[in-house]
């Protein structure tokens, strides 16, 4: 099977570049090939063409994060079956948009009963405009709506495995979650941690850079050591990992909130370099620090 390139995923996000006609994209989507990597007996972790998968194995049927783009349900249902030799039984969606919700339907169709925060049914119900691309999402079928919802906590307990979902207000957006397997000891962060340079905000949604802050500090109270961290993009990770993305984070927003609170307007913020030592320490090509710090701008109480 082959390997699919961090930089290669980093590529085609939807929030990191505008969106090819469809034959451009169809074209895409046939050259994608899906990667496996084993974390424990039964757990894996998939990179697919939106973001990354955690699978695990249960006596209930498979249980996955995410669905993925549409364009490549086939092969994420074929990757999943070949993997554990059944289709999946349950899929938990960390948020709603589009790059991991849209092989809903073909996962459900297969017999997979989909889960997810009550505010990502509402905004996928609703349909939304994601202004960083210009793209208007139209409002979901209803075989593509989640028919499970929860509010902050579900648990799950498939055979020996306790599976934690858990709401993380007002960060990437407004209904993200991550999944941790407790005695795996694998953390899903969905795109609330994004290791592809800086990471997307969805402020029509209710995202704010207090929210993917708080939602971290949740994530880094859960691990230990040994804890394998799943972004919604990019390497797997660890820990210290995920300290040096809070770090990051909590300094662009320190300088970002110091600029504003010294007067400066969002359009000096954008020519200014104030936040020049922490890009300097972190890959800012695909999302540019200047977009970021749009977002940590008007996102900041």
């Amino acid at each position: 099977m082959a390997k699919i390139s961090v930089s290669f995923l980093c590529l085609i996000l939807l929030f990191l570049a505008p969106l090819a006609s469809p034959p451009a994209r169809a074209q895409d989507w046939d050259a994608v090939e899906l990667q496996a990597r084993e974390l424990a007996t039964g757990v894996w972790m998939l990179s697919g063409a939106g973001g990354n998968h955690l699978l695990l194995d249960t006596p209930d049927g498979p249980l996955l994060v995410d669905s993925d783009y549409r364009e490549v349900s086939e092969k994420l249902l074929h990757l999943v079956q070949e993997l554990t030799g059944r289709a999946p039984g349950r899929v938990i969606l960390t948020h709603w948009h589009f790059d991991h919700v849209g092989g809903n339907a073909a996962l459900r169709q297969a017999g997979a009963r989909i889960i997810a925060h009550r505010n990502v049914r509402r905004r996928m119900a609703a349909g939304a405009h994601l202004a960083v691309i210009d793209h208007t999402e139209p409002p979901a079928g209803p075989e593509e709506l989640p028919r499970l919802t929860f509010d902050s906590e579900l648990t799950l307990h498939p055979g020996d495995e306790t599976v934690a979902v858990f709401h993380v207000p007002a960060a990437h957006t407004g209904g993200d979650a991550m999944v941790f397997l407790e005695k795996a000891n694998v953390l899903h962060t969905g795109d609330v941690v994004f290791f592809c340079g800086y990471p997307f905000i969805d402020i029509n949604d209710g995202g704010t850079i207090d929210g993917v802050i708080a939602g971290v500090d949740r994530a880094l109270g859960l691990c230990d050591r040994n804890t394998r961290v799943i972004p919604g993009h990019g390497p797997l990770t660890d820990r210290d990992g995920l300290q040096q993305y809070r770090d990051m984070l909590a300094d662009f927003r320190e300088a970002v909130a110091t600029a504003r609170d010294g007067g400066m307007t969002l359009e000096q913020l954008l020519d200014s370099d104030v936040t020049a030592q922490v890009d300097a320490r972190w890959d800012g090509k695909m999302f540019p620090s200047a977009a970021f710090k749009e977002l940590v701008f008007r996102s900041l109480p």
